[in-house]
């Protein structure tokens, strides 16, 4: 078990933010649980399990213990006609997993290529994009407590996956690591082609017989035109969540605001493209100090060299206080803020 203390955290979030964090225990492999324990107990400090860093923002030093997934592997556990069914190992970098399925002919993650983060976080964040979200091929997650060592697995349903959320999200879960997560795709996989940008830009290139690898292409092609490279410029993805409202609350607005797009969830409420919100309350290429509102998409904040944490913070505040009052819609972060 790799122990460093006092360390810049920096590098491992793509928000690029400094902060010292007391402790930085890396995690390679299984044996690193038996010791763990123990360490933590003897610490008594706040824990945080730390992915790719994709979708967290430090707003300060951290005097406590950041535990950092670098568990690697994948393995085909069982094959048929139609289907692959494959154990992912949480550190795993989840857009080179894409790429490695796309390669092999196996359907169902496609539309996700791109998404900063690990399996293991895409298996707590349940991340979607472009009609897609990765619990529709999990099958089962593994866990550890990592103050007990009890380990545990989880079905799809015992994850409770919705938008964005899993079981693994609440706070009664907080000592729970992800081990591995095993995702089931499909040999012949029915194509998801009709989300507007994906169906436009296919049609652009008249590809009018798709296959996996076109879809992976294009939409790879449509986040880099819309989304920074978090090398070149920091952020931390989609920064909010698209919000969820009653129907009635969409139906006056839409009455007020005839062009906002709605998505319909159930008979009771929809959702809003918090992207949109943001756009028309003309907020898009706005700063705080080095803290911005990227100029291609609105959803996304920006670190533009220098941003302070509480530039950020305060880029945040302004964003949720603006789309408030004009659409009477409170804006929740997707990140988690530390």
């Amino acid at each position: 078990m790799n122990i460093q203390e006092n360390f810049d955290i920096q590098p491992y979030n793509t928000f690029g933010i400094h902060a010292i964090v007391r402790y930085l225990v890396s995690i390679t492999e299984m044996d690193d649980f038996k010791s763990l324990p123990l360490f933590l107990n003897n610490k008594n400090l706040p824990v945080f399990i730390l992915g790719g860093g994709s979708n967290v923002l430090f707003t300060k030093d951290f005097d406590g213990i950041i535990i950092k997934n670098e568990l690697k592997g994948k393995r085909l556990i069982n094959e048929t006609k139609k289907t692959v069914t494959l154990e992912i190992q949480s550190g795993e970098i989840w857009t080179d997993l894409v790429d490695f399925c796309v390669e092999k002919e196996w359907g169902g993650i496609e539309n996700l290529v791109s998404i900063p983060g690990t399996m293991g976080g895409a298996s707590v964040q349940n991340i979607g994009a472009y009609g897609a979200e990765v619990a529709q091929v999990i099958q089962t997650v593994t866990t550890i407590n990592i103050r007990t060592g009890a380990t545990k697995t989880f079905s799809n349903f015992e994850c409770q996956y919705g938008y964005r959320k899993s079981i693994f999200k609440n706070l009664e879960y907080k000592d729970i690591f992800v081990l591995n997560t095993t995702i089931t795709l499909s040999k012949n996989a029915v194509l998801k082609t009709e989300y507007g940008a994906v169906k436009t830009e296919l049609e652009k290139q008249q590809i009018l017989e798709p296959k996996l690898s076109d879809i992976r292409n294009v939409i790879v092609a449509i986040r880099k035109e819309k989304l920074p490279d978090v090398k070149e410029l920091g952020s931390a993805g989609s920064f909010f969540k698209n919000p969820v409202i009653p129907i009635e609350k969409a139906r006056q607005l839409q009455q007020q605001y005839p062009q906002i797009p709605i998505y319909p969830i159930d008979n009771n409420t929809v959702k809003l493209a918090a992207g949109w919100l943001i756009d028309q309350c003309q907020l898009r290429r706005f700063r705080i100090g080095d803290a911005g509102v990227h100029d291609k998409q609105a959803l996304v904040l920006v670190n533009h060299g220098n941003a302070s944490s509480n530039d950020i913070l305060q880029l945040v505040e302004h964003v949720q206080s603006t789309v408030y009052q004009k659409y009477g819609v409170l804006l929740t972060p997707e990140a988690v803020i530390i």
